[in-house]
C-alpha cells in the first residue's frame, strides 16, 4: 500500500487511533518475519550462522525431555531443592537444574517409593543413569560429571513380567 492511500484510510477511520492499530499490525508482521528468520535482523533472508547449532541442539534436548514429562501435572517448586530450580509433581517426577553442576539437596518427603535417577548433561545432551534415590526425606545427590546438569527423578515404572 502506498503512503498516500495509507494516510487516506487512516483519516477516514479516525486518525491517530487507527494509525496506532495499523502500526501494530505492521509490527506483528515484522515480528513474524523476525521469528522465522531467527530473531536476528542481520540474517533476514539468509541462512542462520553455524554458531547457532548448539542452540538448536539444546532446544532439541529440551524438547525430548519435555516429551517424557507429565508437564500438565508439574509446577515450579524451587523450595524443594538447594539450587532453587525445580519443576515437580511431588512424589512422582522432579526436574532439577544445577547451573554449576556439583551437589544438590532435594526434598523427597512426598515420595513414598524410591525414584529412578537420571543425570543429563544439557550442553552435550548425554544422560547417565544413577542409583535410585530413596524417598521420604531430604537427599543429597552428586552429578557424575562436571559442568551444568539436569537431574530427572521419577517414579520407577513397573517392569513387565
Amino acid at each position: 500500500m502506498n503512503r498516500r492511500r495509507f494516510l487516506q484510510q487512516t483519516r477516514a477511520l479516525g486518525g491517530k487511533r487507527c494509525l496506532d492499530v495499523r502500526l501494530a499490525v505492521l509490527c506483528d508482521r515484522s515480528r513474524c518475519r523476525d521469528v522465522t528468520a531467527g530473531c536476528d535482523n542481520r540474517v533476514l533472508g539468509k541462512s542462520a550462522p553455524e554458531s547457532w547449532n548448539p542452540v538448536r541442539e539444546s532446544m532439541g534436548h529440551t524438547r525430548r525431555l519435555a516429551e517424557r514429562l507429565e508437564l500438565a501435572a508439574m509446577t515450579p517448586c524451587e523450595h524443594l531443592t538447594s539450587t532453587g530450580y525445580c519443576l515437580a509433581d511431588p512424589g512422582r517426577q522432579y526436574v532439577i537444574y544445577l547451573p554449576e553442576g556439583g551437589r544438590v539437596e532435594v526434598d523427597l518427603s512426598a515420595a513414598a517409593e524410591p525414584l529412578a535417577v537420571e543425570w543429563i548433561a544439557p550442553i552435550a545432551g548425554t544422560s547417565h543413569a544413577g542409583k535410585p534415590a530413596a524417598g521420604g526425606a531430604k537427599r543429597s545427590l552428586q552429578a557424575p560429571f562436571r559442568g551444568p546438569a539436569v537431574l530427572l527423578l521419577e517414579m520407577e515404572k513397573p517392569r513387565d513380567r
